[in-house]
């Protein structure tokens, strides 16, 4: 049961993960609108946030470069 738990908890952290990357390339695509990409951004680190928090450790860094583009 407790691997289990743990195992729902890594896909849970690659799903935050991969929604992450996704926001963020859509914030990159933006160009003209930059209330609606510093938005996007802000959602991509809460994303990363959440992946990192539930022990996907790659987010750390794209969390560190996303709050240094804010």
């Amino acid at each position: 049961i407790q691997e289990l738990m743990i195992q729902s908890k890594m896909s849970e952290a690659d799903a935050y993960y991969a929604r992450a990357v996704a926001v963020e390339e859509a914030a990159n695509r933006t160009k003209l609108a930059p209330r609606k990409k510093k938005e996007t951004l802000k959602e991509a680190v809460e994303l990363y946030k959440k992946a990192l928090s539930l022990g996907k450790t790659e987010a750390q860094p794209k969390i560190k470069e996303l709050e240094a583009k804010l």
